[in-house]
């Protein structure tokens, strides 16, 4: 009896040990010139791609459905797909729209790297990650459809839908651009979302308004670097740490809403890489009622300011370098009855034009002259000659009931060559 028993373990033995060479997690085999790799063997699952960034034998074009599951390998079974590998897809130009099974929950990194001719895709609700830069490089790509609620974030911009899942309650926490900067036109994060990633929004050129829910208390490095597309953003009063270089070549940036009320920049850095170093194209910065405290460096260099609307009737705490390069000469508009306490706080009384709710009646006009010495120009608005070539303020007080702001941009006539 004993002999029989060993006997029967032996040949069970085997058994499993031939079964485990003819499959096992790690192996590849192809179906009709497509490359799987097995994932588990309990559940039977498989990767779509040979683990390797390959996944065809030929390259696929036109319209292309991932099976949902596959029959094959050495013993001939049957395996789910559950993943689409990292950069299996890479390169397909002449791919113009994937259809993805509800079998899947993953799709890798760079998985549909520069698809140009894929023009749109439908995620099922059964994908829960996508890897960094899945679909970077997808030019042609104007849609992509979400079906299902495991993504955090699925927003709606204008005739484009835009995804971008995001960690826990982290927007993007894995330190890479998810979609391949699909997020364009104007974006609305939900209200769910605390902390925004690094670089989460990096390189979306074609992103022109963000808007941040008070939700957010971080922003990190970079999350919206290289944005040239965005115009406007505003910083919720929630927002306590910015990373450095968050809005870094942001070269369309005109208009900064800044809400937080006690925000601190990174310390370990030198101030050139805070969020607004030097960007030239902010012209108008509006400060929200409930700030306290704006941090050194912010708005350093920013010389392209030609306004500052605060609305804090206590003037903000600011350092001599919160707006250093910016033109003491410039109009900063203020609410009633706060005209004393800004004149008098520290480095707001740098700023000559101090003017209150001037942001009701301001005008401004543009006029040439001829560039002669003896041409100047003036009006009723400006009495005292002018000559050179620049923007000149002009300051009514109580001009229906408040104070007013007139802008002169005065220039020379274009020279006219004599023939």
């Amino acid at each position: 009896m004993k002999k029989f028993i060993m006997v029967a373990v032996l040949a069970i033995a085997m058994v499993a040990s031939l079964n485990a060479k003819g499959q096992s997690v790690g192996q590849t085999f192809s179906v009709s010139g497509v490359y799987y790799k097995i994932t588990s063997l309990s559940p039977n699952e498989v990767q779509l791609g040979n683990g390797n960034g390959w996944a065809f034998a030929y390259d696929p074009t036109g319209h292309y459905t991932i099976l949902d599951s596959v029959t094959g390998g050495t013993n001939n079974r049957t395996y789910s797909v559950t993943s689409i590998g990292n950069g299996v897809f890479g390169g397909c130009s002449g791919l113009t729209y994937v259809t993805i099974p509800n079998s899947v929950t993953s799709i890798g990194a760079n998985a549909f790297y520069h698809c140009s001719g894929l023009t749109s895709i439908t995620i099922p609700y059964s994908v829960t990650s996508i890897g960094i830069d899945a679909f970077v490089g997808c030019s042609g790509l104007t849609a992509i459809n979400v079906s299902g609620t495991n993504f955090k974030l699925a927003n709606n911009v204008g005739s484009t839908q835009v995804v971008i899942p995001y960690n826990d309650n982290g927007l993007n926490d894995t330190c890479g651009n998810v979609v391949g900067c699909l997020a364009i036109g104007d974006l609305t994060i939900p209200a769910s979302v605390t902390s925004i990633g690094m670089w989460a929004f990096y390189g979306c050129s074609g992103l022109t308004s963000v808007t941040i829910p008070n939700s957010v208390t971080s922003i990190g490095t970079s999350a919206f670097g290289f944005c040239s597309g965005l115009t406007s953003v505003t910083i919720p009063n929630s927002v306590t740490t910015i990373g450095d270089e968050a809005f870094i070549y942001c070269s369309g940036l005109t208009s900064v809403t800044w809400n937080a009320v006690n925000c601190t920049l990174p310390t370990y850095i030198s101030y050139y890489y805070y969020p607004f170093y030097n960007m030239t194209s902010i012209t108008n910065v509006t400060i929200g009622d409930s700030v306290q405290v704006i941090p050194n460096y912010l708005f350093y260099g920013c010389s392209g300011i030609d306004t500052i609307v605060s609305n804090a009737t206590t003037p903000p705490t600011i350092s001599s370098n919160t707006f250093s390069g910016v033109s003491t000469n410039i109009p900063v508009i203020i609410p009633c009855g706060t005209y004393t306490a800004y004149h008098s706080a520290p480095y707001w009384s740098n700023f000559q034009h101090l003017v209150v709710n001037g942001n009701v009646d301001t005008t401004s006009y543009n006029v040439s002259i001829c560039n002669r010495p003896t041409d100047t120009y003036t009006d009723a608005n400006f009495t005292t000659p002018l000559h050179n070539p620049g923007t000149y303020y002009a300051y009514l007080t109580n001009e229906s009931g408040c104070d007013s702001v007139i802008v002169l941009n005065l220039s020379y006539y274009p020279q006219v060559p004599v023939t």
